[in-house]
């Protein structure tokens, strides 16, 4: 399994375009993109940079129904219409849109949280232990890591932690890439040096 940064503020491979927004896709038994950024032309560009296919594309996780999470979305359905797009409960409506109000295993070895105020995040299962996808969590980490550890110890955890500053919970977590939003990044470095990674567009993270 890889894990290719798509799209964040910073943007580490030539190319790519940085922009306010995060994205991720999961080269796995199954693809999947995680959220979409925020500009659809700049997602496009990313993909085609980063050689993914959104024909490939077996289904979409949106995180939570913000714009820089979900404005590239208008781009992977103009070229699937049919994707199927799994969204937190009570966002949007609609034939391919997949509402996942509470914890459950949407493909072998994916999880989704279930959802808490207007988000949820993906779990993944991984040899290491369990790999906690955010996009920005706005109801804190700690609801997202909670549940995850239903999938088994939290090895890793990768995404934008808006205002996040509860810094003791990254203690029992072996790996953090704070992205996109995330507020405090040098305060978690100097706390987690040995745990902290620094996140960008074009980073590859293999299991």
């Amino acid at each position: 399994m890889k894990l290719i940064v798509v799209y964040d503020n910073e943007a580490g491979k030539k190319g790519l375009f940085a922009d306010w927004g995060f994205s991720l896709f999961v080269d796995g038994e199954k693809k999947i993109l995680f959220d979409t950024g925020r500009k659809p032309e700049l997602l496009e560009n990313n993909l085609e940079v980063l050689g993914i296919d959104v024909e490939n594309i077996d289904f979409v996780f949106i995180s939570h129904p913000h714009h820089d999470h979900a404005g590239g979305l208008s781009y992977v359905l103009e070229k699937r219409p049919g994707i199927p797009v799994y969204v937190p409960a009570g966002w949007k409506k609609g034939e391919n849109f997949i509402e996942v109000p509470d914890f459950q295993e949407i493909s072998p070895g994916v999880y989704s949280t279930g959802t808490f105020g207007i988000e949820h995040a993906m779990v993944l299962e991984t040899p290491k232990g369990a790999v906690v996808v955010v996009g920005c969590c706005h109801p804190g980490l700690s609801v997202f890591v909670e549940a995850a550890k239903r999938v088994g110890k939290v090895y890793m955890v990768i995404g934008g932690l808006h205002s996040f500053r509860d810094f003791s919970l990254l203690e029992k977590i072996d790996i953090i890439y704070p992205c996109h939003c995330t507020e405090y990044k040098e305060r978690i470095a100097s706390l987690y040096p040995e745990k902290y990674h620094p996140c960008h567009g074009g980073l590859v993270i293999s299991f």
